[in-house]
């Protein structure tokens, strides 16, 4: 499986349902591709403080589990964005500890990403990942432009979905009992094509 290196490149907000919605944007090395990359405002807000080198007085959240990692002997070494299924990215990040020995640690991409942007540590994905997510560099616009209402549930599970689905029938909130139901049936057919 071949690997390939990514950058962050920039962060991309949007208002959403009511809500603020960010997408980080990783170029890839060798490709005329993009791949952006749904994360919460939290983690929106570290890698903004980073990549804008603005100055805080205390340890973000992120910030203060790098510096407990590399206290604790280990050395970050690469993040790598694995697989995608059900348009969730897996991603692990690589330790090394004192004695040379490598660990993997599961976690997800925006937390990933996040201690990136603070430790400027390589990014990779494999490149089926990349193809599979990646929009052409010349029509990264138009795809942030149309990241939109219709993909709010964007990164969520089919199971987490039924839980929105119920909740939303509840209280009679039936266009949106319609957009979560949609969003199963396309999941479901998506694993059916697979």
């Amino acid at each position: 499986m071949k690997r390939i290196r990514l950058q962050i490149s920039g962060l991309s907000s949007h208002f959403q349902d009511r809500t603020s919605v960010f997408v980080v944007i990783l170029d890839a090395d060798g490709f005329d591709k993009k791949m952006p990359i749904r994360i919460g405002e939290t983690e929106a807000q570290a890698i903004a403080v980073h990549t804008e080198g603005i100055e805080i007085a205390r340890p973000l959240t992120h910030e203060l589990l790098v510096d407990v990692i590399m206290s604790l002997g280990a050395e970050i070494v690469e993040i790598e964005i694995y697989k995608l299924e059900q348009e969730i990215f897996y991603t692990k990040l690589l330790l090394e500890q004192t004695d040379g020995e490598q660990v993997e640690v599961e976690c997800r991409a925006s937390d990933a990403l996040t201690i990136a942007a603070i430790i400027d540590c390589p990014i990779y994905a494999q490149e089926e990942v990349l193809l599979a997510a990646s929009v052409d560099a010349l029509h990264i616009d138009a795809f942030l432009h149309e990241y939109d209402a219709k993909d709010q549930f964007y990164g969520m599970g089919v199971g987490d979905l039924e839980k929105r689905l119920q909740k939303a029938v509840k209280v009679e909130d039936y266009e949106m009992a319609a957009n979560i139901r949609d969003r199963i049936k396309a999941i479901k057919q998506q694993e059916e094509n697979s």
